[in-house]
């Protein structure tokens, strides 16, 4: 394998005019060869290599990229750095991506493609080449990123319980991600769109096409989400990525579709929905009235019904009613949950939230809970009170209030005209 590789890159580099001559000074080809192996197989031990709680070290850090980078024939280095690329140790392959990426050799943009297109890497070789790819910003790249969200997905069972593994799903998110970046290639559009149907037999295909394609915010794309979201058969982590490609991409039309999947009998798809109709805003004011009826029923998925605060300020956030919902979940517990559950759930997204509510319509409700028993909601409402008037006290160069009746009084004499004009 590694013989093939370095014929195959060799010929290719060759073909392109890449392929480096020993330089008339410096160290002869043999020596450069070596002598950056040698870095390379230590850069990878100790970049490659960590344990729990330790962060990796950064290329750029180590005394080996320094030596690497002061081999005496720079460019020389560079062609063995490029060269490893097809080394049978894939750690030495990933750990010369990033040599490549870091000191910005675009001269070995190439072979860095390559590896993009080669169906026998390894899944973290091509993660690392997806990442290089994108910090050189090449086009070039664009059309096999695309490619592999199409490639076949292989089921693997790993470990003594025999959990199910798939070998590509890292990957193509990683690839699709990638896709993202540059926004300006309609080839790349077309292609996703075409997967949506053609490739309905592999399902993690489809998924990712449908997830690059929000992140592309791509409109041609509508039609054949809408018509995905209609099957009667589609998995449900396919159905969760078309219904926040719809909602990134503003399909105001799929309203209805959208809103038909917060009965969706798998919970993780009715959490996404929601998701979804947050993303339309205002667009999906008519469902306001159904989010606030699922978040108010103690039956419904207690994820769900978490998802919904963050939603519903999005979709009004000038609504009084959806302040006082949310106001009215500060310091909520839910009851009977397994001790590996969050009783406060709904508590902390309803603070979340109203982070982000029409001051004018917050306030007041949060001066209201100030005089709350309960030491963590007064504690909660301040904080809030302080983020939503800070505008007022900053231009005003004025502290913030103390007390319930301080913020009373400053509401009824200074705030309310401030944030109602």
């Amino acid at each position: 394998m590694g013989r093939t590789r370095v014929r195959i890159a060799s010929t290719v580099a060759i073909g392109l005019g890449l392929a480096g001559s020993v330089l008339a000074q410096g160290e002869n080809g043999s020596a450069a060869r070596n002598r950056v192996e040698r870095e390379l197989v230590a850069l990878a031990a100790k970049t490659m290599r960590f344990g729990p709680g330790e962060s990796p070290v950064a290329v750029e850090k180590t005394e080996e990229y320094e030596r690497i980078r002061g081999v005496d024939g720079h460019l020389e280095a560079l062609h063995e750095v490029a060269d490893a690329l097809f080394s049978d140790n894939q750690d030495l392959r990933v750990v010369a991506l990033e040599v490549i990426a870091t000191i910005g050799d675009k001269s070995s943009v190439y072979k860095v493609l390559l590896i993009l297109n080669d169906s026998n890497e390894v899944p973290n070789v091509r993660v690392k080449a997806i990442e290089v790819a994108v910090r050189f910003g090449d086009p070039r790249a664009v059309i096999p990123l695309v490619e592999i969200i199409a490639l076949p997905e292989t089921e693997e069972k790993v470990g003594e319980s025999g959990r199910t593994f798939y070998r590509w799903s890292d990957v193509k998110r990683r690839a699709a991600d990638a896709i993202a970046r540059f926004p300006g290639e309609s080839v790349a559009i077309d292609r996703l769109v075409r997967y949506l149907t053609e490739e309905i037999a592999t399902p993690s295909t489809v998924e990712n096409a449908a997830y690059c394609l929000g992140l592309l915010k791509a409109e041609s794309a509508v039609p054949d989400l809408r018509r995905l979201l209609r099957s009667t058969n589609l998995p449900p982590a396919v159905k969760r990525e078309v219904l926040i490609a719809l909602g990134r991409i503003g399909a105001e039309g799929a309203l209805g579709e959208i809103a038909s999947a917060l009965h969706d009998p798998d919970s993780t798809v009715q959490m996404e929905a929601v998701n979804a109709l947050g993303y339309l805003g205002p667009a999906a004011a008519s469902e306001a009235g159904k989010l606030a009826g699922i978040l108010s029923d103690e039956s419904a998925d207690l994820y769900v019904r978490a998802s919904i605060p963050g939603a519903l300020v999005k979709i009004a956030p000038d609504s009084k009613e959806v302040s006082e919902a949310l106001v009215a979940l500060l310091g909520k517990k839910v009851e009977g949950l397994p001790e590996w559950e969050d009783p406060n759930l709904l508590h902390v997204a309803a603070m979340a939230a109203l982070q982000f509510a029409a001051p004018a319509r917050a306030i007041p409700l949060l001066v209201g809970r100030l005089g709350d028993a309960d030491e963590n909601i007064v504690s909660t409402a301040t904080g809030l009170l302080k983020r939503l008037a800070k505008s007022f006290f900053e231009e005003k160069n004025r502290p913030f209030p103390k007390s319930k009746e301080e913020w009373k009084t400053w509401w009824e004499n200074d705030g309310q005209s401030y944030y109602r004009q």
